[in-house]
């Protein structure tokens, strides 16, 4: 049903990004192996839900709160 529903209809996923997980991801928090582990593995979760999604002919836009917004509205106009 999906795939018939984004054929007729433009579908726009808009996601908050915090910044902290990446800089938890690389190890420059101070964190535990547990911590980083787990951002990590947040990251790679993102990545294939938004991948997922651009295959169903979806289009997401990913970002910080700051400028979400606007990147919502360029890519809605585009």
């Amino acid at each position: 049903m999906l795939p018939q529903f984004v054929a007729r209809n433009t579908m726009l996923v808009a996601a908050v990004q915090d910044p902290s997980l990446r800089v938890l991801a690389a190890g420059r928090a101070g964190a535990g192996g547990l911590h980083v582990a787990a951002a990590e593995r947040s990251l790679v979760e993102l990545d294939r839900v938004a991948r997922a999604l651009t295959r169903y002919g979806m289009h997401v836009v990913q970002g910080p709160v700051a400028g979400l917004a606007s990147e919502v509205a360029d890519r809605y106009w585009a």
